[in-house]
């Protein structure tokens, strides 16, 4: 049988640690998106290049957030799938 698992080397608290950190990066990301749509969409930030500047990283950090959250997210949850 074939272990295809990308935490086989995590066991107990280490894998949850990392699930945790990831539950809370996605959380991070989703509420610096809200913040980015509410800069953009409620302030005069965009009339000047350091508004614009502000609002792209805050898009950029909640967007990387994101991604890194769901690859480690869906990595554990294609580990519990049973093999094919």
């Amino acid at each position: 049988m074939r272990q295809n698992s990308h935490f086989h080397g995590l066991h107990g608290p280490q894998r949850e640690t990392l699930l945790r950190w990831a539950d809370m990066a996605q959380w991070f990301g989703m509420v610096m998106l809200l913040l980015t749509v509410g800069l953009a969409a409620l302030t005069d930030s965009i009339g000047d290049s350091t508004g614009v500047t502000i609002v792209t990283l805050c898009g950029v950090i909640g967007l990387l957030a994101l991604v890194a959250a769901r690859l480690i997210i869906g990595a554990e949850h294609s580990d519990d799938e049973p093999p094919h």
